[in-house]
């Protein structure tokens, strides 16, 4: 009881998290980004005294994240009640850190006596330290620090759900009939699934058919896989299933489908709707998707079902899936034909087939038409689509091209420049022709598309034709973002800045919790301005995106003040980039322009194919790469290893075409092979030409980005 005494004296609130305070957070952020973040254990354990409350709070949740939790507690410790450890409990710390020792009790008794100064993070602190002596099996100290905290609380606090839901998970073992009604308050207040779960497991005995009937919802309903396949199993457990509970189940049979559903006794049309949902759905993968008698079966399996139409196309567009990735895009076009099912996905897929498949021309117009009059936006259709009408344009067909670009509305700024790049080009072919008049139409071309690619092959066509050079004019959206940001940060409270601190090292859920109350541009604003503070261009260039998105506003380079062209064109690691640029005879700025695209200036980006780093390097072409740098211990996330290794790599992409940079550029994403066989098969009117008939999606966006990056960063920072 010792603590109950401490903290009942501490009634006074506890001081808000000053800017000053992330200043410390810059060597994590760092850490962090270059996937070294338990470095910082290390940097804490041998420097406790050193520590603010964030950095020792930050420590904690690492340590807890290794499942060290006899040594959390005690930095969550300082992270409650000190900004700086004093030199006894340091001691105790040094000395016993590694053995058995009951910090806890410790830590409490040191606490005896002395006035103590709470810090903003108290709250979680203290909540987080009640949950590691849980892990520990001190389930008496951990409801002594709940309560005692609790009592300490803010109104608002939105901890209070998570201590009752730790409250009620150590009363299962001490206090059965505590813990269900804990949880049972939990779930009629919050309606959260998890809570069902363990309310459940006190049902299974006394109202069995009603725990069934739970378990099936959690298994059909809840997103985790361990709760649903915990349920899963508590339900086969508890004997006397339905016959069809067994498809509910078989996710976690550990079954292949086809055996499974070879032993499968009940009849299909016996089943309920759900149940021929689920039959339906896990059936699927037991044949191939070429073997037709097996997909015709299913299909009138599917066709006879009780499903609703919507159930009906959302099953098939698993089929459509299916068939997708066995590159069987005529079998999906002739299926959805057939059948009639559609959904956006199902749309999308017969528009991909059809441009895989030797589709005629017609059929894939009014399928790209169809799906553009939902999906505005969507830019893959609408490079689809609108290559038809550049086939019209390259045939000489120059109406029928801008009466097909006119067919569809413009409603994303990459179909609309394309639609009115191709327009000017028309124009200069069937129009006497007037240099000026030229150069001025192009200018004007760009002032209404500056943040599109086509706005920048615009630009340079006009200064070819001898256009003045656009003069810099800062638009007052700039300025007022900049003042924007400023009245954010001085306008934060505590609660909001323990958010920030959250969202900082990486719990976006957390940190949302304090975050609730302002706007989703706000939040933006005030990311930006972390992000600013400690360095961290990433998180400063994405929300700066978001935060355009939400104001439909696009950029122009020539309006950008430098408040705007460090966020969104930032240059990190500028004498690393700067020195191999120079190493390799290249523009710094052509790599900032793979940068930016790459990883969007994140040390630990990570594709879906292991490009990793700030240049989103494959680890096989860097290991043949490094044979000629000879990096020791080569690591793609150290931001100095990629710098270097793309450098070279990107340079070699110049040096095989001839020093062009989008070709280069297509090289770096589609490799040099992919190019240089694109080159002998294309016929193009001219150099831009070229770039407009790659025929890989991701490839020819990915020329159109960098394409637009680059010249943009030599605006910002060469003019």
């Amino acid at each position: 009881m010792v603590i109950l005494f401490i903290l009942h004296g501490c009634t006074h609130p506890a001081s808000a998290i000053d800017w000053k305070d992330y200043d410390s957070l810059e060597t994590f952020v760092q850490m962090k980004n270059l996937g070294d973040k338990y470095k910082f254990i290390e940097y804490a354990r041998k420097n406790p005294g050193k520590l603010t409350y964030l950095e020792a709070f930050t420590a904690g949740l690492l340590l807890q994240q290794k499942e060290n939790y006899r040594e959390s507690v005690f930095f969550f410790y300082f992270a409650a009640f000190h900004k700086k450890g004093d030199s006894l409990l340091e001691q105790m710390y040094s000395l016993n850190r590694s053995n058995q020792l009951k910090i806890i009790p410790l830590s409490l008794k040191k606490m005896s006596g002395e006035k103590l100064t709470l810090t903003p993070l108290f709250p979680e602190a203290m909540y987080e330290l009640a949950y590691s002596a849980w892990k520990i099996q001190k389930d008496e100290d951990a409801l002594t620090i709940l309560d005692s905290s609790g009592k300490l609380a803010p109104p608002e606090d939105p901890l209070r759900e998570k201590r009752e839901y730790l409250r009620a998970r150590i009363y299962q073992k001490t206090n059965p009939i505590k813990s269900e009604i804990l949880f049972r308050a939990l779930y009629q207040k919050w309606n959260k699934t998890i809570y069902l779960y363990y309310l459940t497991q006190y049902l299974e005995k006394s109202s069995p058919e009603k725990a069934k009937d739970n378990y099936r919802k959690i298994i059909i309903n809840y997103p985790y896989q361990w709760i649903r396949a915990e349920a899963a199993w508590r339900l086969k457990n508890m004997g006397g299933l339905h016959a069809e509970d067994t498809l509910l189940l078989f996710p976690y049979s550990g079954k292949k489908p086809e055996q499974f559903f070879g032993s499968l006794t009940i009849p299909f049309s016996d089943l309920s709707a759900k149940g021929q949902y689920f039959y339906l759905k896990y059936y699927l993968p037991a044949f191939s998707a070429r073997n037709t008698l097996e997909r015709d079966k299913w299909l009138d399996l599917l066709n006879s079902s009780r499903l609703n139409p919507a159930e009906k196309a959302a099953i098939f567009q698993l089929l459509a899936e299916k068939l997708y990735s066995a590159s069987a895009y005529g079998d999906i076009i002739s299926l959805q034909k057939k059948n009639g099912y559609t959904t956006d996905r199902i749309s999308y897929l017969c528009v991909l087939s059809c441009s895989h498949s030797s589709c005629a021309p017609e059929d894939l117009l009014r399928y790209s038409y169809d799906f553009l009059r939902n999906n505005p936006g969507n830019l893959n259709v609408s490079k689809i689509y609108s290559d038809q009408c550049v086939h019209y344009h390259r045939t000489g067909d120059y109406s029928r091209s801008r009466s097909c670009f006119q067919a569809v509305p413009a409603e994303n700024s990459y179909y609309s420049a394309r639609a009115d790049w191709y327009r000017i080009l028309a124009e200069e072919n069937t129009q006497k022709k007037d240099t000026r008049e030229q150069a001025r139409k192009y200018r004007n071309f760009f002032w209404n598309h500056p943040n599109e690619y086509y706005g920048i092959l615009a630009l340079e066509k006009a200064e070819k034709l001898g256009a003045e050079k656009i003069p810099h004019s800062v638009d007052s959206f700039w300025t007022q973002m900049e003042k924007d940001v400023s009245t954010v940060e001085n306008s934060l409270s505590g609660k909001h800045k323990t958010g920030l601190f959250f969202l900082l090292i990486g719990e976006y859920s957390r940190g949302m919790d304090y975050m609730k109350e302002l706007s989703p541009a706000q939040r933006h604003l005030a990311l930006i301005s972390l992000a600013r503070k400690v360095k961290y261009p990433y998180l400063a260039y994405q929300s700066a995106k978001e935060y355009l998105i939400l104001k439909k506003y696009s950029i122009n380079p020539y309006s950008m003040n430098t408040f705007a062209r460090e966020i969104l064109f930032p240059r990190p690691y500028l004498s690393r980039v700067s020195f191999y640029a120079e190493k390799y005879t290249m523009d710094p700025y052509m790599l900032y322009a793979i940068m930016r695209q790459e990883s969007g200036f994140w040390e630990r980006a990570r594709s879906s194919s292991n490009a990793q780093g700030l240049l989103q390097l494959i680890p096989s072409t860097a290991k043949l790469i490094n044979k000629k740098e000879k990096i020791p211990n080569m690591d793609l996330f150290n931001p100095e290893h990629n710098v270097r290794i793309g450098s070279r790599f990107f340079a070699d992409m110049l040096h095989w075409f001839s020093g062009d940079f989008r070709k280069a550029a297509a090289a770096y994403n589609g490799g040099p092979n992919f190019v240089s066989h694109l080159e002998k098969k294309t016929t193009a009117l001219d150099k831009n030409d070229f770039f407009e008939q790659i025929p890989r999606l991701e490839t020819y966006f990915y020329v159109q980005y960098t394409g637009y990056n680059y010249p943009v960063y030599r605006i910002l920072y060469e003019d």
